[in-house]
């Protein structure tokens, strides 16, 4: 079924790596490691219940995030596609290195509104994701003014907007050690990570609870 709001997770900035940057599939969850290519927002201004005719007027740019997800940690605080516990969906999300971010800041004026952007995901070379922006099921507006009616937005926070389809996890197909990703957002650039085995959790320290 079609969702009728938007979900939003949280993380800390501490799980965010630039491009050309490693992502590291964690010793203790490496077989269900998955992509979501995706606009991202940056803040540029304080807000709280942000009316969506407004919601532009708070972001100061767009880049390129790629919201790597542990599938098995991450679906594992849902039952019958209910959440039922948000701690673990929250970790499946926020382990280190799962939030690469990149490769520029794209100013809104550089496109006008409402956007209308290319957004393409390959690993090793293979297209899995095609989408556009303006077939995304929430417009941008309606993720602000739906995000902010329950965080207060400070400027430098991200605010990812969805991925579309032809993730891993609809084929069971997951990222291995060896598989270059990359991310192009039209206008804006590519985002390229390469993905590597795990180490000891201890190394990299914990993902958040």
């Amino acid at each position: 079924p079609m969702p009728t709001a938007p979900v939003f997770i949280t993380t800390t900035g501490d799980v965010v790596v630039g491009p050309d940057v490693e992502i590291v599939l964690p010793a203790d969850a490496p077989d269900h490691v998955d992509y979501e290519g995706e606009l991202a927002l940056i803040v540029g201004s304080e807000g709280k219940n942000i009316p969506a005719e407004d919601a532009w007027k708070y972001i100061a740019a767009l880049t390129i995030v790629n919201d790597v997800s542990a599938r098995d940690v991450q679906l594992s605080g849902m039952v019958d596609g209910v959440i039922t516990d948000i701690s673990r969906m929250r970790r499946g999300k926020a382990f280190p290195t799962f939030k690469p971010l990149g490769p520029c800041l794209a100013t809104v004026d550089e496109f006008g509104t409402p956007l209308d952007l290319a957004i393409t995901t390959y690993v090793n070379g293979e297209v899995r994701q095609s989408a556009r922006t303006s077939e995304m099921i929430f417009s941008i507006p309606e993720i602000i003014n739906h995000v902010s009616s329950s965080t207060r937005l400070m400027p430098g926070d991200v605010i990812l907007t969805g991925t579309p389809a032809g993730v891993g996890l609809a084929t069971d197909t997951y990222l291995k050690a060896g598989d270059l990703v990359e991310i192009e957002i039209e206008g804006i650039g590519r985002l390229t990570n390469p993905v590597v085995s795990g180490i000891s959790a201890s190394i990299l320290g914990p993902p958040h609870p």
